[in-house]
């Protein structure tokens, strides 16, 4: 199917049942997804960091991240297990597989099977890669390389591209490489394979969408929001992906469910959210197509004391809570936190995500991950990983915003905002085991 008959689509008619295989192919070239399309099956999806595939049950041979794969191998690999090689002929592979490769590899197609040129540059650096290889062409007309670098090629119908558009002075002069080990034959390129010799990220958090003026309003946030993603669009080289990790928004029912004379009922609560939820969505979705977007839940996302319910919703808008991605060589792993801060409300949760967890970080560890980043709301502790409640006799004043406080030493408590210690000391004991870098909140 060529690329003219994916832009058709959008004339179909609704009640017209879409060829899937269409389907699949349009959203690959035009869209990058975001939030809840882009946080699931516990990982990270995003066209410029492409993740290991999923395990395949029936896979004859093992190998690590360090074997050289021979031609026509598909390679997959999911936590706590090695890569997974599986002979296959690219031809057999569903198309949206093969458009996957295709697009993974950014192959240059002449519209024949055979020999193809492969070119590999890094958007968010100076390195570029090239090499050639025997890889079939899925289509005749689809040019991943414009797909995601060259904003002045035509689709068929001669009306420019909109597929991931750039301008000239966006990209870093490439240096061009020769890297067999990296890009061998039939290896499917992914970011567990180190691509370049460095890269960057940004970490913020607290967006708080509501939060100065009590969730009456949250104009002076969005505009945060707003400026802040428009410097990140700024920023050259580009960041490989930012972490926005939690407080989102600030209205969350439980806030209110006990509070005298609460001015919002659940259901409002629950309108504001999903309002706040929007706003965000709508100035985060404002990011360079070419950065990943990573959503954490903080406590004003899912309540202090989270429960099923409440996680659930902020699933529904964000995607999974807690989740890992590769980049670069490096293993990103995103931990809700609040589950350590609280989890009486839903114990057997904070189980399985310290189950996961240990898995991921294995995993990591034995596919030879350069550095391992942990990413949460809560900090694990304020001044020292063995501190208690008592040791923490500090306050943070209200905001100004909220009127003349009630009492001169009024504010939150610093032991509000650190995780009791035989909670942290679940999660550090697994970073110290692993190796883990940093934690980042």
């Amino acid at each position: 199917m060529s690329a003219t008959t994916a832009t058709t689509m959008t004339t179909f008619d609704d009640s017209a049942e879409a060829d899937p295989a269409a389907v699949e192919l349009w959203d690959l070239i035009h869209h990058t997804p975001r939030f809840s399309s882009s946080q699931k099956d516990r990982t990270l999806y995003h066209p410029l960091l492409i993740q290991p595939e999923p395990r395949q049950k029936d896979a004859i041979t093992t190998k690590t991240r360090n074997d050289d794969l021979v031609d026509s191998d598909f390679c997959n690999q999911q936590g706590g297990e090695n890569a997974v090689c599986k002979n296959v002929d690219a031809k057999t592979l569903p198309l949206g597989e093969q458009i996957k490769i295709a697009i993974a590899n950014g192959v240059k197609s002449d519209g024949f099977d055979g020999a193809t040129h492969v070119q590999m540059k890094d958007l968010h650096n100076s390195t570029a890669l090239t090499t050639s290889r025997n890889i079939a062409s899925p289509t005749s007309t689809l040019d991943p390389y414009a797909f995601i670098y060259n904003d002045s090629h035509s689709q068929p119908d001669g009306s420019p591209s909109k597929i991931l558009s750039h301008r000239d002075d966006q990209l870093q002069p490439g240096v061009q490489v020769e890297d067999s080990n990296r890009t061998g034959a039939g290896e499917m390129h992914n970011e567990m394979n180190r691509r370049s010799a460095e890269h960057s990220f940004v970490v913020c958090a607290d967006t708080q969408f509501g939060m100065r003026d009590l969730n009456e309003s949250w104009e002076f946030e969005l505009e945060i929001s707003r400026r802040t993603v428009a410097k990140i669009n700024q920023m050259r080289p580009l960041p490989a992906f930012v972490s926005v990790c939690g407080d989102l928004v600030d209205m969350e029912f439980s806030f209110y469910e006990n509070k005298p004379k609460s001015p919002f009922s659940m259901d409002m609560c629950h309108e504001i959210q999903d309002k706040q939820n929007k706003d965000f969505q709508d100035a985060w979705g404002q990011l360079d197509d070419r950065v990943a977007l990573v959503c954490l839940c903080g406590n004003h996302d899912v309540g202090n004391r989270p429960t099923k319910t409440s996680i659930q919703r902020f699933n529904r808008a964000f995607g999974d809570d807690y989740l890992s991605f590769w980049c670069n060589g490096t293993f990103n792993v995103v931990v809700n936190t609040n589950t350590f801060s609280n989890p009486d409300g839903a114990p057997e949760l904070l189980d399985q995500q310290l189950e996961w967890l240990e898995r991921e970080l294995k995993n990591a560890k034995e596919c030879g991950a350069d550095q391992i980043f942990a990413f949460g709301h809560h900090p694990w502790f304020l001044y020292d990983e063995d501190e208690v409640k008592d040791d923490l006799v500090g306050v943070s004043p209200f905001p100004k915003e909220w009127g003349p406080p009630p009492s001169p030493d009024a504010g939150f408590p610093d032991h509000y905002f650190h995780i009791k210690r035989e909670n942290r000391q679940l999660a550090l004991n697994l970073f110290r085991e692993y190796g883990v870098t940093a934690s980042f909140c």
